[in-house]
């Protein structure tokens, strides 16, 4: 999050989500960072466009491979020409790419 907040990721989307910055509420960065919660308890299977506009997928490569560094199972499937909105319509090519994967995950 701080990370975020210091490149202006997303313009100021962390900025206002956490009403601050990262001097004034220090906390709020250490809880609500996905980096700070590593290792987690399940397995992380995380999407991203590789043409995400407000944050970068090099971003998520750098969590999965932190994540692996604490021993947590996590993988990243780049979604090609994927935007950083496309999961919020269902009709996106980018949502029927992750439901194939998704599917594919489950029927192991």
């Amino acid at each position: 999050m701080e990370a975020c907040f210091a490149q202006c990721t997303g313009g100021d989307a962390v900025e206002k989500l956490l009403q601050g910055s990262p001097n004034e509420f220090p906390q709020r960065y250490a809880r609500t960072s996905p980096m700070c919660q590593l290792p987690c308890q399940v397995p992380l299977t995380i999407f991203h466009g590789d043409k995400d506009e407000a944050l970068p997928v090099e971003t998520t490569r750098k969590y999965v491979q932190q994540a692996r560094r604490h021993d947590q199972q996590a993988s990243l499937c780049e979604i090609r020409n994927g935007q950083h909105m496309d999961f919020a319509d269902i009709r996106s090519p980018s949502v029927a790419h992750m439901l194939e994967r998704l599917n594919a995950l489950f029927e192991r």
